[in-house]
């Protein structure tokens, strides 16, 4: 009754073999020179064996990863920690993201020129989740415009982040920055425009605008265009705060705005509506071409016939906006009407 319990024989034999397989599977698998062969060979395989804690404790994934990093990149790249991505070149980061590993740990343990070049045109991440990393990075940033200026091009994740909102105040002076360093060695390149359309989006500190005109190694050009693109941002939100004239007060801020400036930016004209452009011509202005088509192409019959009649040869100041003039199927048959009594 209180014998103790026999194991049957077979049961014995099977833990026998089993754990001879394990001695033997440890002694000839885990051992350095296979994990060497096996990593030569499939070194997917091998990183995957040694990382998995069924077969490997830390200190044995230690030591075979130490070995593996210490092998060409075409074998070691299965076996780089995430913390240690950012010390090889921007092309093996590259061949690491696109073939080994795309996860969001990865995506931020890059380095800042990789993680630039890789996500340059949004092509494996939602652009919101690269966006609001951006502005927690910096250094992301300045890789990006460093990039962009490189290779002369807006690539689609800078365009899509300058019209997410107003940067962070950092992240600006990083963009001015790098315009100044541009035209203090006579370039105009794209971050020069890139900074411009920001201005008239967005507008321009004092400070900011001060660090550039007080500058004596920037170009007057530079300098000119900051100047007329914080102009642009000041005029069009006037315009469109103006926009309806819904009372009298409204009307008299627009009458005193056409009578004040003697030149209304052609990007503030766009903004106009048909009751603003009425009085913008009873003050002595005319529309600038690049106005005349985007009303055109954008507005309605009534502000169309108001410019053909209103502005010099109708209106038709150039091939532009001869182009425009096929964009709706009343505007070259109320263009004929207008000529037409004004030749009566």
């Amino acid at each position: 009754m209180f014998a103790p319990k026999m194991v049957p024989v077979s049961t014995v034999c099977f833990y026998i073999m089993f754990y001879t397989i394990t001695v033997i599977w440890f002694l000839f698998i885990f051992n350095p020179l296979s994990m060497f062969l096996i990593n030569l060979c499939a070194p997917a395989l091998a990183a995957t064996l040694a990382h998995s804690k069924n077969y490997c404790g830390n200190t044995t994934c230690q030591f075979y990863t130490w070995l593996a990093l210490k092998l060409p990149f075409k074998w070691a790249k299965w076996w780089i920690p995430l913390d240690k991505l950012h010390e090889y070149t921007v092309r093996e980061q590259e061949i690491y993201f696109n073939e080994i590993d795309r996860s969001k740990e990865v995506l931020w343990a890059l380095s800042p020129e990789a993680w630039a070049r890789l996500m340059k045109n949004i092509y494996v991440y939602p652009f919101k989740m690269l966006a609001e990393g951006l502005r927690e990075h910096n250094d992301l940033f300045a890789a990006l415009l460093n990039l962009t200026s490189e290779e002369g091009k807006e690539r689609e994740l800078l365009k899509q982040y300058m019209h997410y909102g107003a940067l962070p105040k950092p992240q600006m002076e990083i963009l001015v920055d790098k315009v100044r360093e541009e035209s203090s060695q006579d370039k105009h390149g794209v971050l020069f425009r890139i900074l411009c359309d920001y201005i008239v989006r967005c507008g321009f500190s004092r400070e900011m605008t001060e660090r550039i005109i007080n500058d004596d190694t920037v170009s007057q050009l530079l300098k000119d265009k900051v100047a007329d693109s914080i102009t642009a941002h000041n005029q069009r939100i006037q315009t469109r705060n103006l926009y309806d004239l819904a009372t009298v007060e409204q009307v008299e801020l627009w009458q005193k705005f056409c009578q004040t400036n003697q030149k209304i930016h052609p990007l503030a004209q766009q903004e106009m509506s048909l009751n603003q452009y009425a009085m913008f011509h009873k003050y002595g202005h005319e529309l600038d071409a690049g106005a005349i088509s985007y009303l055109l192409w954008h507005g309605d019959e009534k502000m169309a016939e108001q410019i053909f009649r209103n502005e010099p040869k109708f209106g038709i100041l150039n091939e532009q906006i001869e182009f425009v003039l096929d964009k709706h199927e009343y505007l070259r048959p109320l263009l004929q009407k207008v000529m037409a009594e004004a030749t009566n």
